[in-house]
């Protein structure tokens, strides 16, 4: 078994993704130890795989505490010093949760349901004109496109940690891959706004609502309006921002169950690292 130490503040974690969401968060840990590292190099050596509770030194072959790196003779002193003298090590490395990278095919099927990779297209085949219609006729077209499509498990394919960071499963790498929230929010957008325009060209082609198409050129307006408006003004991104955030975070309990089946369901196989 292995583990990862932060070199910045000795942060100690089993999982390397849970590292890499500890290096990449906005306010970065403060340095404890007195080094002349780069931040790159701090940031490339704490991805550095360590084994657990077995490095052995070269004196007398006796084994290394990770926290604190006193020696001693036997695996019952370590254990004993981890629990008492080096606690929250010893805490971090058995009790941290198992969230494994998952190496799967492109699209999972886990009991029927198949999920999507966000790098792809969502499934809005759930999604029928009417609904289209209405979304297109709404103030929050954005907002109420998102809700619509989390509303297919198959596009339960984010889990956001904080306001910082979350991850993704990316068909594109076959597994869950972090990502900053920022990021995420502005695949989103664009997304979002492509499935809208196909909303619009569907019904502009198919009009079953019978929806006046005056009112769905004005709507076509606003939305690009909108979207422009993201991407150039503070005040319209953080609304989005907020929006999204809140949404992601309510399908969020959704998501992580399809995340731990995953790992369930490849428990037998060999997880690829990120």
């Amino acid at each position: 078994m292995y583990y990862y130490k932060c070199k910045r503040c000795n942060h100690v974690t089993k999982q390397k993704i849970d590292m890499q969401r500890h290096l990449v968060k906005y306010k970065k840990c403060k340095i404890i130890e007195n080094n002349n590292l780069s931040d790159e190099e701090l940031y490339n050596k704490s991805l550095e795989k360590h084994e657990i509770m077995n490095k052995i030194t070269e004196d007398n072959k006796r084994i290394e505490c990770i926290k604190c790196k006193k020696t001693f003779y036997s695996k019952s002193n370590l254990n004993k010093h981890m629990k008492n003298t080096c606690k929250d090590s010893y805490i971090n490395i058995q009790n941290i949760g198992v969230q494994q990278n998952i190496c799967v095919q492109n699209i999972i099927n886990i009991n029927g349901k198949y999920i999507k990779g966000f790098d792809e297209e969502w499934d809005v085949s759930q999604i029928d004109n009417h609904k289209k219609g209405e979304i297109l006729l709404s103030n929050s077209k954005f907002s109420k496109t998102l809700e619509n499509i989390l509303n297919n498990d198959s596009n339960l394919n984010v889990i956001l940690e904080d306001d910082d960071i979350g991850i993704v499963y990316t068909s594109d790498k076959n597994k869950y891959l972090p990502m900053k929230c920022k990021d995420i929010i502005d695949s989103s957008m664009k997304k979002i706004y492509k499935h809208l325009k196909d909303f619009y060209d569907e019904i502009i082609n198919n009009n079953v609502n019978d929806l006046s198409e005056l009112s769905l050129k004005n709507e076509l307006m606003e939305l690009e309006k909108k979207y422009s408006k993201f991407f150039t003004t503070e005040e319209a991104k953080n609304i989005v921002n907020k929006s999204f955030l809140s949404i992601y975070n309510n399908n969020k309990d959704k998501s992580e169950s399809i995340y731990h089946k995953l790992v369930k369901t490849n428990s037998n196989t060999e997880i690829e690292e990120y």
